[in-house]
């Protein structure tokens, strides 16, 4: 599938949310990337990041794409999601979070599909 946007920034996007599902995941969790077609959406395509992580709770999830905002305490200095956050929408995309306390997260983003493109196409980002 071919979405509007710039390779370099998507990667960008998916290294941060691979990278904070990683660190909230311990070594007997699981990480995992999904690509899906959106239910009565057909010109949107939704990237998800789910974890088995820590979870966060309803008040994180309200702040947790605010800048200088962690969810867990770290070496960061909580700026990379508010950066995810700025990209996907500069690329006219959309994010969210679902998540639990000790049940882990969902972090997805959604793109507008490239005119024309479909599933047979290659990816090109």
């Amino acid at each position: 599938t071919i979405v509007r946007g710039e390779g370099t920034s998507i990667r960008r996007v998916l290294d941060n949310l691979l990278i904070n599902a990683l660190a909230a995941t311990s070594a007997e969790g699981s990480v995992v990337l999904t690509l899906r077609d959106v239910q009565g959406q057909p010109e949107l395509l939704e990237i998800a990041v789910i974890d088995t992580g820590l979870g966060l709770s309803a008040d994180q999830q309200v702040r947790v794409f605010q800048p200088f905002v962690q969810a867990q305490t770290g070496p960061g200095l909580g700026l990379g999601l508010a950066i995810v956050q700025d990209i996907v929408e500069t690329l006219g995309g959309s994010l969210g979070v679902e998540s639990s306390p000790e049940m882990g997260s969902t972090f997805w983003i959604r793109f507008v599909r490239a005119d024309g493109a479909t599933e047979e196409h290659a990816t090109d980002t």
